[in-house]
């Protein structure tokens, strides 16, 4: 895991990333940018979380992100990976319009995850297909 630490906030090292669980879906929620603390919880916590549901679904919901700069977004790709190895699909949603232009400009590529939505209600009805 690489070193970097983005910004001052984070989850401290104990907390748990709000996770819920909708019928086989799973909906992470991060609240704050993140560190590389920080989302090494989430990717252990969603994980764990998959694995002991059986899930079929993950949804990652940045909305409350601020920014999602391309560090925080490739860590989010790798996350979307290891969710797909357990057999789960995996849909981001929330990315504002700044974060899209900043990623289109640097041409990263959207890879990992099976879809991108604006809500999570339009991900719980995607999944549900």
């Amino acid at each position: 895991m690489s070193s970097h630490s983005h910004g001052e906030f984070g989850s401290p090292p104990n907390a748990s990333t709000p996770l819920s669980v909708i019928g086989r879906v799973v909906v992470a929620t991060l609240t704050r940018d993140l560190t590389s603390q920080g989302l090494h919880r989430v990717q252990a916590d969603v994980l764990e979380r998959v694995h002991r549901t059986r899930a079929r679904g993950v949804v990652l919901d940045i909305g409350s992100l601020q920014l999602l700069d391309p560090w925080e977004f490739e860590a989010l790709q790798r996350t979307a990976s290891m969710i797909r190895l357990l057999g789960a699909r995996v849909v981001l949603v929330g990315l504002g319009p700044e974060s899209v232009e900043v990623l289109a400009s640097l041409d990263l590529p959207s890879g990992g995850f099976d879809a991108t939505l604006l809500s999570v209600d339009d991900a719980l009805q995607w999944l549900a297909r």
